[in-house]
């Protein structure tokens, strides 16, 4: 029988390639497509996928909240996380929550796409190459990326952080860098997952005391 897929993303011109991607290969079948959380969540009161694609950062749910949601009520349901977020960090709290695999939108080809799906489905573990020797590094090393280390940011996290602290909104730092809405987004996100906070409080906070920025 086909790999039953329900795919939720935001970004429509994502959903409908995938679909149509996906649709075409005689072992797997497109059931549904969803653009937010709680459509998805209303949409699984009626039916179950096989795999489940989901975009880490929807608007109405962010982070690891809900995978999280729908592990607790359909735990048979296997997940596929489809992420701009390069974080190691998130990527070991959605294994550890339950999820089996995680992509990146900006690496992922369509074979390795079709080759998550499989995996996933079979209820093995698929990290996207461009984070899996990280991820075992720490794993097998025992280290993990803490906020003490100063360098974990990179030259655009700190350009970003340092716009925050200056209390630039989201929009007004996209336009300044030239960036759009959903990458300045992104940086925050992958920011706040680096330094261990959850607010913008926090992140001016944790950067004074380490020293990235200057009080």
């Amino acid at each position: 029988m086909p790999v039953k897929i329900m795919i939720t993303d935001d970004h429509h011109l994502l959903v409908h390639g995938i679909s149509d991607m996906l649709s075409a290969l005689k072992d797997m079948v497109v059931v549904k497509t969803f653009s937010s959380g709680s459509e998805l969540m209303e949409g699984l009161r009626k039916q179950q996928p096989d795999v489940l694609i989901l975009d880490v950062q929807l608007k109405d749910n962010r982070d690891s909240q809900l995978a999280r949601k729908v592990l607790l009520h359909y735990p048979q349901v296997r997940i596929l996380m489809l992420s701009g977020i390069e974080s190691i960090s998130l990527v070991r709290e959605l294994i550890q929550a339950g999820c089996l695999g995680y992509l990146l939108k900006s690496s992922a080809t369509r074979d390795m796409l079709v080759e998550a799906v499989l995996e996933v489905s079979r209820k093995k573990i698929f990290i996207d190459p461009a984070l899996k020797d990280q991820l075992l590094t720490d794993v097998f090393t025992g280290h993990t990326s803490g906020p003490e280390e100063k360098q974990i940011l990179t030259r655009r996290e700190k350009q970003i952080l340092e716009l925050i602290v200056a209390e630039f909104t989201t929009a007004e730092i996209a336009q300044q860098l030239f960036l759009s809405i959903r990458t300045v987004e992104n940086h925050r996100f992958n920011i706040a997952q680096k330094l261990g906070v959850k607010n913008t409080a926090g992140l001016m906070k944790k950067a004074i005391q380490l020293g990235l920025i200057e009080s």
